[in-house]
């Protein structure tokens, strides 16, 4: 609370600057006064802070619209007045974010409150446990639809590998999700125009496909694939980077290691 007497207590850095800038503008307030130290930007700052701010009963509030918050410096207090408007069974009832919010509003002010309550119903453990809206609705099982052979096929790379003597390192695999033919090719490296080759050698042998299914990888998702998928009116399936399985039909036809023959 500021008040005429305002106490000296140890407290934070950051307190001790907000508390000295509501002294400011408290003094202003009640005396048109300033501190020895304050320099013209400082008196200039505190005028224009003073317009949103009134003192009553030796007390400094906050103004918005036709009323008065009290404002509240120590931060024990604030968090005193979270509890007290959200946990206690009188006062509180655990209500949301928004009804919370106002509650505070309509008696107390600090800068950065909403933001402050909002962290504060967040972390409530009661709330998170009550709450169905704060849960995750369940999702649903989405199949893959193969319409035919060689309809769609999921490709991925796994490496880099032990390097052989010819200087491959990286495996290249396709499936075809209908009846699981796998296509595995070495490659020296990652890059768009190895994948651009493997995938040009799986059209020359079996056609272009209706979808490709691949990861979020920069050696897919490049300019030089998209040309080709445009040209080749193939469509495009990424998986999640956090659902990788979505490709899981390729996995199990990923080597472990490069043959020495390559």
């Amino acid at each position: 609370m500021i008040m005429s007497t305002m106490s000296n207590d140890t407290a934070a850095d950051d307190t001790d600057t907000e508390r000295r800038r509501y002294e400011d503008v408290f003094n202003y307030i009640q005396s048109h006064s300033y501190r020895d130290e304050a320099t013209k930007y400082d008196k200039r700052a505190i005028r224009k802070q003073a317009t949103s701010f009134a003192v009553q009963d030796g007390v400094l509030h906050h103004r918005c619209g036709d009323t008065l918050a009290r404002v509240v410096v120590d931060n024990e207090e604030k968090t005193r007045i979270m509890t007290g408007m959200h946990d206690d069974p009188v006062g509180g009832g655990h209500f949301g974010m928004t009804t919370t919010i106002d509650k505070i509003r309509s008696r107390f002010w600090w800068r950065g409150f909403s933001v402050d309550v909002k962290n504060y119903v967040k972390s409530c453990d009661r709330c998170q446990k009550a709450n169905h809206s704060n849960k995750a609705p369940i999702s649903s099982l989405h199949p893959v639809t193969v319409k035919n052979i060689f309809h769609r096929w999921g490709i991925d790379l796994v490496g880099p590998l032990k390097e052989t003597k010819s200087g491959y390192k990286y495996v290249a695999v396709a499936t075809e999700y209908l009846t699981k033919w796998p296509e595995v090719k070495a490659l020296r490296d990652k890059s768009a125009k190895s994948v651009h080759e493997f995938l040009m050698e799986i059209v020359y042998r079996f056609g272009a496909c209706d979808m490709i299914i691949h990861d979020q990888g920069k050696e897919f998702n490049n300019s030089l694939l998209g040309s080709l998928m445009e040209e080749l009116n193939i469509k495009r399936a990424m998986t999640s980077a956090y659902h990788s399985q979505s490709n899981g039909y390729v996995k199990p036809h990923i080597p472990f290691s490069v043959s020495e023959k390559f």
